[in-house]
C-alpha cells in the first residue's frame, strides 16, 4: 500500500491495482486490535506477511487436444470439434487457428466458423491454455472447404406494408426489410395484381395515378439467386380528389316592393354559362313563392321556406349549370305581398354543377346575433352562403363572412371553408327578432 493505491500481487506478478481515499495519509497496513482488560487492550500491526497455498507455482502447460473435427455446415460455415485437454490445475480455454492465424479463443472443446468463403480451403489447429497463461502445443491440424451449396431459400415475406403521401395522382408505399440467409437483392412492387415497379429499398414512389381513385398495392422480395418470396398482405389506398379553384362571387343585385304578386331583379352583367345564380327571398306572408328567370334557368330550392317574425318567410333557391347571358329573375308570390318582397340575385363561379348541395340549417331568434347553428360539411372548399334577416336592420356579418348585401336591412353572405369541418353562418342585428339560413354548395371538381 503506498498512499491511498492498494497493489495486489500473486507469486511476485501484479493481479490487481486500486484506489481507495478513505485514508489520505497514514502508515497504512495490517494488525490486529487486541482487547484484554486494563493494560492489555493494545493495536497489534504488521508491515508484511507471506501467505501460501502449499502449491509450487503452475508452468505446466495443459495437453495437447486431440481428435479434432471439422463439419461443414453451410457454404460459409464449418464447425470445429475435439477432445478436450487436461491440465495439472484447470483448462481455461482454447485457441481456435485457422491458416497458421489465430481466429478466436473457446472456453469450451468446440467452435463454429461461420466466416468461411464458398470453396475456399481451410486448415484449422487448436491450442488449450490455463489461467497462469501456460499454453499447449497445436493439435493435429484438419483440412475443411465449403462448397458452393445452391441457395434454395426465398427471403421473408414483406410486412407491415403502408401508403403515406397521398395524393389526386401519386402516393408513397414502404414496408419493413426482408431477411434472407444470404442476400434480399430487391423487391417487386404490384399495383392491382400487376408489377409496376422494382426497387432494391423497402420503398416505392408510385406516381401518374388517377384522382378519387383505389388502388391494391402488394410487394414481394427476391434474393440475388432469384428466389422469390410471397406477396405481402395488400395496403388499399385511395388517392384525393383533384385539386380545386373554391367557388366565388361574380355579382349581385336585389330588388323589393311593398305589394304585389311578383318581385324581378336584372343582375348587372351577362351571366357565364356553367356558372350557378343563387337567390335569396322574403316576403311580408305565409304563401309559397317561385322563381324563374329570363334564360330559362331551373331553380331548386333548399329546404323549405323559413317562417319568421309575424307571419313572414324566407327562402334559399339556386339555378346549376345556368345558360349564359343577360338574366332578370323573378319571384312570383302565390299570395299577394301587402308589406314587401324581397329578391337578392348572386351569381357565382366553381359551385359544382352535380349534386352542389352539401349541408344546410337554419334557426330564427330574439337576441343580438343571428346564427343558423352548425352543420359538418363533407367536401373541402365547399362555399358557406348565409341568408338572414331581422324585424329592424342586420349591422354586420359574422366573424369569418364576407357581407354581400345589406340593402333593406337584410344580410347575404358567404365565406370558403377550406376544409372538413362544423359551421355556422352568423351576423349581428339592432332588432329583436331575427332568421337566418346556411347552405354549403360543394365546389367543382
Amino acid at each position: 500500500m503506498i498512499g491511498n493505491v492498494i497493489t495486489v500481487y500473486l507469486n511476485g506478478a501484479q493481479i490487481a491495482q486500486v484506489s481507495d481515499s478513505t485514508f489520505a495519509t497514514g502508515n497504512p497496513g495490517m494488525g490486529f486490535y487486541l482487547a484484554g482488560g486494563t493494560g492489555v487492550s493494545s493495536d497489534f500491526g504488521f508491515t508484511s506477511y507471506m501467505a501460501s497455498d502449499g502449491l509450487t507455482t503452475d508452468t505446466t502447460p495443459p495437453s495437447i487436444p486431440t481428435n479434432l473435427s471439422a463439419n461443414v455446415v453451410s457454404s460459409s460455415e464449418i464447425d470445429l470439434s475435439w477432445t478436450a485437454s487436461t491440465d495439472n490445475v484447470a483448462v481455461t480455454g482454447y485457441q481456435v487457428l485457422r491458416n497458421n492465424t489465430q481466429l478466436a479463443t473457446s472456453p469450451n472443446a468446440s467452435f463454429s466458423d461461420k466466416t468461411a468463403v464458398p470453396g475456399v480451403q481451410y486448415t484449422y489447429a487448436v491450442a488449450a491454455f490455463d489461467a497462469a497463461g501456460n499454453t499447449s502445443g497445436q493439435s493435429a491440424p484438419v483440412i475443411a472447404e465449403t462448397s458452393a451449396v445452391p441457395d434454395i431459400t426465398p427471403p421473408s415475406i414483406p410486412a407491415n406494408l403502408q401508403a403515406s403521401a397521398v395524393t389526386s395522382t401519386s402516393l408513397t408505399v414502404a414496408w419493413s426489410a426482408s431477411v434472407d440467409n444470404v442476400a434480399v437483392a430487391g423487391y417487386r412492387v404490384f399495383r392491382n395484381g400487376a408489377q409496376v415497379a422494382s426497387t432494391t429499398g423497402p420503398k416505392y414512389a408510385d406516381t401518374g395515378l388517377v384522382a378519387t381513385t383505389t388502388y391494391s398495392y402488394t410487394v414481394e422480395a427476391y434474393d440475388t439467386s432469384n428466389n422469390v418470396s410471397a406477396q405481402s398482405q395488400p395496403v388499399i389506398v385511395t388517392t384525393t380528389s383533384t385539386a380545386v379553384t373554391p367557388p366565388s362571387l361574380v355579382q349581385v343585385n336585389n330588388n323589393q316592393i311593398s305589394s304585389g304578386t311578383s318581385t324581378s331583379v336584372t343582375l348587372n352583367t351577362p351571366t357565364v354559362a356553367g356558372n350557378t345564380i343563387v337567390v335569396y327571398v322574403i316576403w311580408s306572408n305565409t304563401g309559397s313563392v317561385a322563381l324563374t328567370d329570363s334564360r330559362g334557368n331551373t331553380f331548386v330550392s333548399v329546404g323549405g321556406a323559413m317562417s319568421w317574425g309575424s307571419g313572414y318567410n324566407a327562402q334559399i333557391f339556386y339555378a346549376p349549370n345556368i345558360v349564359g347571358g343577360a338574366d332578370t329573375v323573378t319571384a312570383a308570390f302565390r299570395t299577394a305581398v301587402s308589406s314587401f318582397g324581397v329578391v337578392y340575385a348572386h351569381e357565382y363561379t366553381g359551385i359544382s354543377a352535380v349534386n352542389p348541395v352539401d349541408v344546410t340549417t337554419s334557426a330564427t331568434g330574439a337576441s343580438a346575433q343571428l346564427n343558423s347553428g352548425t352543420a359538418t360539411t363533407t367536401s373541402a372548399n365547399d362555399l358557406i352562403f348565409g341568408a338572414g334577416v331581422s324585424d329592424n336592420a342586420v349591422t354586420a356579418a359574422g366573424s369569418g363572412f364576407a357581407s354581400r348585401d345589406l340593402a333593406y336591412g337584410n344580410i347575404t353572405e358567404d365565406r370558403i371553408a377550406g376544409s372538413v369541418g362544423s359551421y355556422a353562418a352568423t351576423a349581428t342585428h339592432n332588432g329583436s327578432i331575427w332568421g337566418i339560413q346556411m347552405v354549403a354548395f360543394r365546389a367543382a371538381q
